[in-house]
């Protein structure tokens, strides 16, 4: 496959009832963790809060998500997820 062919097949994926369901459950994901925790998870942390088992498959729904304007991500560094529309800070407990 080229590569814009596997960006092609994923969005058809995403568009899915499933796919809308996941991407949501990330976006929820990511909103919690960061009201918990006062910074961003790590795609390892979503893996693992929203049920997936690939990076990939969240990294692609990072980017749905930066391209719909909900998050901002920043290439190459770790927990740079910044939701817009949000500030943050750590629940006081």
């Amino acid at each position: 496959f080229k590569k814009g062919q596997v960006v092609i097949m994923a969005e058809v994926k995403a568009t899915t009832k499933q796919g809308k369901k996941t991407l949501n459950k990330v976006y929820k994901y990511i909103i919690k963790y960061m009201t918990t925790n006062g910074f961003a998870p790590s795609i390892r942390d979503i893996c693992n809060g929203v049920g997936l088992t690939s990076t990939a498959t969240v990294h692609h729904y990072l980017n749905i998500l930066a391209d719909k304007g909900l998050i901002e991500i920043k290439d190459r560094s770790s927990r740079a997820i910044k939701v817009i529309g949000y500030h943050f800070e750590k629940d006081k407990e």
